[in-house]
């Protein structure tokens, strides 16, 4: 059998999301944080949406029924001589 990957970024397996939901983590955030999903540096906009539809089956709900996990905007870098001020 292959691995399900959920989570690119931070190499998390469907084994590894079901395993902590089993162990209570069954909270969106508790879950994320315990896992490690949705950590990396696309900041869940990959994985987040096939954990919660892991996680709503398991519980036996509708994935609108489950709260999101905050997501962070995007940045843009900015040039620490910018930061610096003037001369």
């Amino acid at each position: 059998m292959s691995k399900k990957i959920y989570c690119r970024c931070e190499d998390i397996t469907e084994e590894d999301i079901l395993k902590a939901i089993d162990e209570g983590f069954d909270d969106i955030e508790s879950l994320k944080r315990y896992s490690g999903f949705s950590t990396g540096p696309c900041e869940g906009k990959n994985c987040i949406m096939h954990v919660i539809r892991l996680l709503s089956q398991k519980k036996g709900l509708k994935p609108e029924d489950l709260r999101l996990t905050v997501l962070r905007p995007p940045v843009d870098p900015v040039l620490i001589d910018v930061l610096a001020g003037e001369e």
